[in-house]
């Protein structure tokens, strides 16, 4: 017999009569505020799903394992049992919400490029956000309106902002606007992907030729300094 397992703000997880297995359900619902609003959406469980299937299934494509099984209808799928790192990874094309309102900027406006956040997922926390990330496309094209953007985040948070970029770090130095923007970030990915280069034990990085740069230390000592994340290191002193 199945059993209701958790109900979070977009979808519920049921335990399947294998204890290895569930099954998620997607709710017609949308929040506010971590939760604190609520509101029903025809259509929302089963757009979320078509997007959750559609991910999981070119990441399998492209030989990259993922807890995903199968779909089951409009609205739910099978999944194996993980252990969940507390993350929560949100991509934003426009300013709304919360994200206008805590770095003073124009609710509804479109951004240039999409601004990925990373949260740490805590009830209790509200899911405080752990770092920022410019990436998609390439931020460095739109480097004023980014540039005040990160300026709104440096205002508000002591949070890290992270860049990936296709640009070298080197060239970024020539450019005024991409060096006033550069000089707003923390961690650069810089150079693009590669796909011969590929490279699956790397961290935050796609490809061997990628760099994980410290832009701080880097423009203070007038020269490259990258950072050497390993899996008894992952995470970066800045």
């Amino acid at each position: 017999m199945e059993k209701l397992l958790y109900t979070g703000k977009a979808k519920q997880m049921w335990q399947t009569e294998d204890p290895d297995v569930l099954r998620v359900v997607y709710l017609d619902q949308a929040t506010m505020l971590n939760g604190k609003r609520k509101d029903h959406f025809d259509g929302k469980g089963e757009a979320a799903n078509d997007i959750s299937t559609l991910v999981f299934e070119y990441l399998i494509d492209n030989g990259i394992p993922t807890h995903y099984i199968k779909r089951l209808s409009e609205k739910e799928e099978l999944v194996k049992k993980c252990h969940m790192f507390p993350l929560e990874f949100v991509t934003r094309n426009v300013c709304a919400g919360h994200f206008a309102s805590r770095f003073g900027l124009e609710d509804g406006m479109e951004l240039d490029e999409p601004v990925e956040e990373t949260f740490y997922k805590s009830d209790a926390l509200d899911d405080p956000f752990a770092n920022v990330t410019f990436s998609g496309g390439d931020p460095m094209f739109q480097a004023e309106g980014f540039a005040e953007l990160a300026r709104a985040i440096r205002a508000q948070s002591d949070k890290d902002i992270w860049c990936f970029t296709g640009y070298k770090y080197e060239n970024l130095l020539k450019n005024p606007k991409q060096l006033e923007l550069l000089k707003l970030i923390d961690v650069l990915v810089d150079g693009p992907f590669m796909k011969d280069l590929r490279d699956e034990d790397l961290f935050f990085r796609g490809s061997s030729n990628q760099r994980l740069i410290n832009v701080k230390k880097s423009l203070e000592t007038g020269k490259v300094v990258e950072l050497h994340l390993t899996k008894e290191n992952p995470i970066p002193e800045l």
